[in-house]
């Protein structure tokens, strides 16, 4: 299996994929540099599978993230919990 993590296509140079959200919960986010993409996506067994309903991709400018939680990114580039 391809150790590479894989990268969502909406994401944009400088930001970071914070998570799935429901456009409510992206609406009270406190991020203030936030921008919600289109299509969301799970990864099972490594492959992305599109999730159909009201979802979307978060995503957060990455010095914001450096900023407020360091502890939360990954070595993929990916904000952690």
């Amino acid at each position: 299996m391809n150790k590479t993590a894989w990268i969502h296509p909406e994401l944009l140079e400088g930001e970071i994929f914070v998570e799935n959200v429901r456009t409510a919960i992206f609406n009270r986010s406190l991020w203030t540099t936030k921008r919600l993409g289109n299509m969301a996506y799970i990864l099972v067994n490594g492959v992305p599978i599109k999730i159909i309903g009201d979802f979307f991709p978060m995503f957060v400018n990455l010095q914001e993230m450096e900023k407020k939680c360091p502890e939360r990114l990954s070595v993929s580039g990916h904000y952690t919990y």
